[in-house]
């Protein structure tokens, strides 16, 4: 309302400093008051037209919001950095974060309800998306604080015929595989749960069971419990999914440099 106020008395304007000279061609207006009339006039054209400048400039500047999803573990350990650098650059941009599990997080980019996720790689499900690799984030085997390994880790095949406690729907993506590798494979009696990552670590605490969680996970969770690496060694890929559509996009990309740089940084890689 105010911009269309300011351009109707640009025209008012126009056309008062017309009739002006009309009026001092005609010999109808002293040349000292034709001067302080025509000196006013333009003054407030010109501030008139600044106005416009400065209206029209903030319309056009594109305030954007960066849809982006993540798991729990992710949001608490990496995204506030990266979020602290992606702000630096772009400043004008919301970001509205999103969490879940593997299957609800991918189908979320890619019926773009999200612009991108952090997640880790699961080939079937990035079929026609675009992966960004960050960072290997290594599985470790959650037992009570009384069950040790052998030489500082614990053989898969240790699992077989315990009670297993299975993190939330999705994640088993990530931690089936780790349960037979290199032909080593374990049968465990797996208990599916729908409890989050510091409800199971509670659970084998308490003996309930043991379970496989990664280093990433446990950074942000206390218990007394035993944590050993896996004996073969097994990681989950962390990164970056979106579309094609939306990696040609600058806050897309923008996004990705950030997370390559704060994560080469707070790993001392560079």
């Amino acid at each position: 309302r105010k911009v269309a106020k300011e351009r109707r008395r640009s025209a008012e304007l126009d056309v008062l400093i017309k009739k002006l000279y009309e009026t001092y061609a005609m010999g109808k207006l002293e040349e000292k008051r034709f001067e302080l009339l025509c000196a006013e006039y333009e003054k407030e054209q010109a501030e008139v037209k600044r106005l416009q400048q400065a209206a029209d400039k903030l319309r056009q500047h594109s305030f954007t919001t960066l849809r982006l999803g993540a798991y729990t573990s992710v949001t608490r350990q990496w995204l506030p950095a990266i979020l602290a650098a992606y702000r630096d650059i772009c400043p004008d941009t919301e970001v509205s974060i999103s969490m879940g599990d593997s299957v609800g997080t991918y189908e979320a980019v890619r019926n773009d309800e999200l612009d991108c996720a952090v997640v880790s790689y699961q080939p079937h499900l990035c079929q026609g998306l675009s992966w960004t690799h960050l960072r290997d984030d290594e599985l470790v085997a959650i037992l009570p604080a009384d069950c040790g390994g052998d030489n500082g880790s614990y053989r898969v095949e240790n699992f077989t015929g315990q009670h297993f406690l299975m993190p939330s729907s999705g994640f088993d993506l990530d931690i089936l595989p780790a349960l037979s590798v290199h032909g080593r494979k374990a049968a465990p009696v797996i208990r599916n749960t729908y409890m989050d990552d510091p409800s199971i670590v509670s659970m084998v605490e308490h003996k309930l069971g043991v379970s496989i969680l990664s280093n990433l996970v446990m950074q942000s969770i206390d218990g007394d419990v035993n944590i050993l690496p896996l004996d073969p060694p097994a990681y989950r890929k962390l990164g970056i999914i979106t579309t094609p559509h939306h990696l040609n996009g600058k806050n897309v990309r923008r996004f990705i440099r950030c997370a390559q740089d704060t994560l080469a940084k707070l790993y001392n890689e560079r």
